[in-house]
């Protein structure tokens, strides 16, 4: 048998290239996804599950601080059945784009809302993710995390912002990344600047075009504590559905970076 410091003897005196800062992704304990109607926001974050899951680069472009695969726990939100059918379109491209890869080896899907909705639903979530050892939590369109907070009356701030910080105990607690994907402004511009505060890294997304043959051109801006980067995405999705098509080829181009 060959043992460890024989192996490392072996290997090139070379050191391997450091990845440059702008290329990495820190992911703390709180992730917001959000950006404009149609801005591929599930997309992405479907993208950046697969990427935790098979230590692959995010988009095929930032590094994520994982070096081996690891369990992701993904809630599907959206409550009618013409966006399920959209996340599960997106799901089988990833999959033909990451071959070898099955959607039921990669998500611990949330049986349903009901548990959320209850008084005890950041505990209950924490108790799912500690059993599954997941290091990433997605909640997509996750409404009915905040059942009272959002009621067609007013907005409940102070509820909101205390279910907010369970989620965050949550993901301490467990060691997972909690990340919420949401539409900007669908809630409103007080649970979006609670988001804001709340999320240790902010993933924004915004200026979706559709070119041409399924190609869609878009911006994204990563805020983390005081810096902030922005970066531009081409998307070939294919020309066969003039929404979905039958591709995932990403270029990430990066635009600039502000302090």
């Amino acid at each position: 048998m060959t043992s460890k410091s024989n192996i490392s003897n072996s290997k090139s005196p070379h050191k391997a290239k450091a990845t440059p800062a702008h290329k990495q992704l820190t992911l703390g304990r709180s992730l917001w996804i959000t950006g404009d109607k149609a801005a591929l926001k599930t997309a992405i974050a479907l993208d950046l599950a697969f990427s935790a899951n098979t230590s692959t680069k995010f988009l095929n472009y930032f590094e994520l601080p994982y070096k081996d695969p690891e369990p992701v726990f993904y809630f599907e939100g959206h409550d009618k059945e013409i966006d399920m059918q959209i996340v599960r379109d997106r799901i089988a491209v990833l999959e033909r784009s990451r071959k070898g890869v099955r959607y039921e080896t990669i998500f611990r899907k949330y049986p349903n809302s009901v548990a959320l909705q209850s008084p005890n639903g950041p505990e209950s979530l924490q108790a799912n993710v500690e059993r599954e050892e997941a290091k990433l939590c997605l909640l997509d369109h996750p409404r009915p995390a905040f059942p009272r907070s959002l009621s067609a009356y007013r907005f409940d701030r102070v509820f909101f912002r205390e279910t907010l910080d369970r989620y965050a105990k949550c993901g301490e607690a467990s060691k997972c990344t909690m990340a919420l994907v949401t539409l900007t402004g669908a809630w409103g511009h007080e649970a979006d600047e609670e988001f804001g505060e709340w999320a240790e890294t902010v993933i924004h997304l915004d200026s979706c075009e559709r070119t041409h043959r399924g190609i869609f051109a878009l911006n994204l801006c990563i805020k983390e504590q005081s810096s902030e980067r922005s970066f531009g995405l081409t998307i070939d999705q294919g020309w066969q559905d003039q929404r979905l098509g039958g591709n995932w080829d990403v270029t990430v181009r990066a635009k600039k970076t502000k302090k």
